[in-house]
């Protein structure tokens, strides 16, 4: 290979490093600030736990969450006991291992939940059947990710676990025409 070629070979490998250098430049994500929401209590954090900061292990507060401190006390009711006539109270309640699941029937008739507040523990799995009596509903927890929709006159099972006390909104998301809402109180 004469001279002249090694020269434009050595020229187009630097040309080629160069250019590799600087999509990876590119490509290196800038420095980000932490999304911040600005509460009644001051700046928090988001992905941040107010309840139990220092807990590695603590449920994270979720972007456009609803999850607050809890404001008044309610007892977590048990089956066939009397409770307000808004709060739920569980149909079946099972030991799953060292966690309990407590079952519900809810419905959604006259633009709103009924009972519209359901109370459970730390770690509890909590199944809602769920009854659309006059209408189509829908039931969106968005702290938890959970949605589901409600043809009228059918029932659909939803089922998860909770895992950080607070207090929780659910709310009707596509298929209400008045806002509909509900609380989920989840007790330490």
């Amino acid at each position: 290979m004469s001279v002249k070629a090694q020269l434009i070979w050595g020229m187009a490998l630097v040309a080629a490093v160069a250019v590799i250098i600087i999509l990876f430049l590119q490509l290196k994500p800038a420095p980000t600030q932490e999304p911040q929401l600005l509460t009644d209590e001051g700046v928090v954090v988001l992905g941040e736990d107010r309840f139990r900061p220092n807990d590695p292990d603590a449920l994270e507060t979720v972007e456009g969450g609803t999850r607050k401190e809890i404001t008044e006390t309610v007892a977590t009711p048990e089956v066939g006991s009397s409770a307000n006539q808004d709060v739920a109270v569980p149909t079946k309640v099972t030991q799953v291992g060292t966690v309990e699941r407590r079952e519900f029937d809810i419905s959604g008739e006259n633009q709103k939940y009924v009972p519209s507040t359901i109370v459970v523990n730390t770690g509890d799995i909590v199944k809602i059947n769920f009854t659309a009596v006059d209408g189509n509903y829908d039931i969106f927890f968005s702290d938890l990710g959970v949605y589901k929709e409600i043809i009228e006159g059918t029932t659909e099972t939803i089922q998860f676990q909770v895992s950080g006390h607070g207090e929780y909104e659910f709310y009707c998301q596509n298929s209400c025409r008045n806002e509909v809402t509900g609380k989920l109180i989840v007790n330490e």
